[in-house]
């Protein structure tokens, strides 16, 4: 229902083709539930499609030390946001490599990031005086100038809202790969056409 697929010649086995009035779809579940939800896209001819998912899908893949080949060709259309990036070239990302390698403890991931970039966005933040009220906290919050994060980079306003600039990723059989607007337009125009040559031999 949702792509409009309808029953051909009044089998349930076969569909016409769908003609959804949309783009993108953003399967808001984790990445088990994304591998099954997926080819059914597929199944019903709709391999044009934008597959968006949350971050839990990032930090899903970033445990698996290598995605099934098969079941990746229905995510070659896809993106996910990361907040972190073991290959980011950014000063921070690098020096908490060195430092790890340093003290012999590995290789490090998100949670390693974490203590390194607020250890050291504390001390940009200096000392709280005792009784400092949140309005002042969150103006020297959003004061704050931090250009060597680990993480993908947070920022906070005068409210004391956070935003963090975000990754974009897309799921391959070696696990995440930054997207290339490009790259992703090019494979989105290349499906539409592909759909367009299948569905005329049809």
């Amino acid at each position: 229902a949702l792509l409009k697929a309808t029953p051909r010649g009044g089998s349930s086995k076969f569909f016409t083709a769908p003609t959804p009035d949309f783009k993108a779809v953003f399967l808001a579940d984790g990445w088990f539930q994304a591998q099954l939800l997926a080819p059914q896209f597929f199944f019903y001819d709709e391999e044009r499609m934008l597959l968006m998912g949350p971050e839990i899908w990032s930090q899903a893949i970033a445990r698996e030390e290598k995605l099934n080949t098969a079941e990746m060709r229905y995510f070659r259309i896809s993106a996910t946001p990361g907040a972190w990036w073991p290959d980011n070239p950014s000063p921070g990302t690098r020096e908490l490599y060195d430092s790890l390698t340093d003290n012999a403890t590995g290789e490090p991931d998100f949670w390693n990031a974490v203590g390194y970039d607020f250890v050291r966005f504390n001390s940009h933040l200096g000392p709280v005086p005792t009784g400092f009220v949140a309005e002042k906290l969150n103006d020297r919050l959003s004061t704050v100038v931090m250009t060597d994060w680990a993480l993908a980079p947070i920022s906070w306003d005068e409210e004391g809202i956070a935003t963090q600039s975000m990754f974009v990723f897309t799921p391959t059989e070696e696990g995440l790969s930054p997207v290339d607007p490009q790259d992703l337009q090019d494979k989105i125009d290349r499906a539409y056409r592909l759909h367009n040559i299948r569905m005329q031999n049809m």
